[in-house]
């Protein structure tokens, strides 16, 4: 019979044996269809998506001969997760309208996806972009604010000018078409000064706001540069070429004005004369002698060209 002492301590043992082999099985199961449930359990994917603008440029639409915001958009959609993502369904959406559709068989751990479209707009909108990725376990999505906004000073269009003489928009050749009286130039400057009224640029709420002219058309007022974007571009929809119609910009030590300037026949003889589209009849052509004479023509621009004189 063993001592009272090695009996305590062999079932001591015993005890302590089976509460180790208990916790083990709890925390450690043996069964091999239990281990590979909590390896499962432990591994997930994860998506996320950043996306951005570039390469934003302003073009001209072939329909309207207006401006419009060209953007490339770059996305990238990346799995964080430590399990491979399968059958990643990508949806891009434009205003909440469906723009692209596509898909990722595969995306491994820590492996990135990316893809580029472009997207053209209308000046002076905001267009919503979203962009969502999604497997059966995750999702992501990612949002832009493409934001149109056209500039409408000089200081922020340099080249830009170009795109506010607009011969090809149909609110401009309608006008054009209504005045074939010869000469048609002075007929096309007396149907400006006649309908349109000097209204300067503080009702933009900013000193300086360039018109387009179908924008003209519409308030029937503008100021002086307003005025000469909207007759120079009458006379390119009338036929005078980028050589012979151009938009003067002169400034004086008491501030700028704007004024055209066309090569045209004169008691025919063919001529460069300075017109002042706020003043109609033949009296344009004494302001433009005249008047202009205070300026210094620093810039000249029309559809095809912005020039700097001085």
């Amino acid at each position: 019979m063993l001592p009272k002492w090695k009996l305590f301590i062999t079932v001591l043992l015993a005890i302590s044996i089976t509460v180790v082999a208990i916790v083990i099985n709890f925390y450690y199961p043996s069964s091999p269809k239990n281990l590979q449930l909590w390896t499962e359990n432990e591994l997930e994917e994860k998506l996320e998506i950043w996306a951005y603008e570039y390469n934003i440029n302003w073009i001209r639409s072939p329909e309207t001969d207006l401006p419009q915001y060209r953007t490339f958009i770059r996305y990238y959609i990346y799995n964080s997760g430590d399990a491979n993502a399968t059958n990643v369904s990508i949806n891009v959406l434009v205003n909440n309208s469906i723009f692209i559709s596509d898909s990722i068989p595969l995306l491994r751990p820590y492996e990135q996806y990316s893809n580029t479209f472009n997207l053209t707009v209308n000046y002076d909108s905001v267009t919503q972009v979203s962009i969502s990725a999604h497997t059966i376990n995750s999702s992501a999505n990612a949002t832009l604010d493409i934001e149109a906004k056209l500039p409408r000073s000089l200081s922020e269009l340099w080249g830009l000018a170009r795109l506010f003489i607009t011969p090809n928009n149909r609110q401009v050749q309608n006008i054009v078409m209504k005045h074939s009286a010869f000469p048609n130039w002075l007929s096309l400057c007396n149907w400006v000064s006649d309908n349109i009224e000097y209204v300067d640029d503080s009702v933009h709420g900013q000193g300086d706001y360039w018109q387009l002219p179908s924008e003209t058309l519409e308030l029937k007022t503008g100021d002086c540069e307003d005025y000469a974007i909207l007759l120079c571009s009458l006379y390119r929809a009338a036929g005078y070429d980028a050589e012979s119609a151009f938009v003067i910009l002169g400034y004086s030590d008491k501030g700028g004005h704007a004024w055209v300037r066309i090569y045209a026949q004169v008691l025919g003889i063919g001529t460069w004369i300075n017109i002042e589209p706020q003043i109609g009849g033949i009296f344009t052509i004494f302001y433009g002698l005249f008047d202009t004479t205070k300026y210094d023509d620093v810039y000249q621009f029309n559809d095809v060209f912005f020039e700097r004189l001085k």
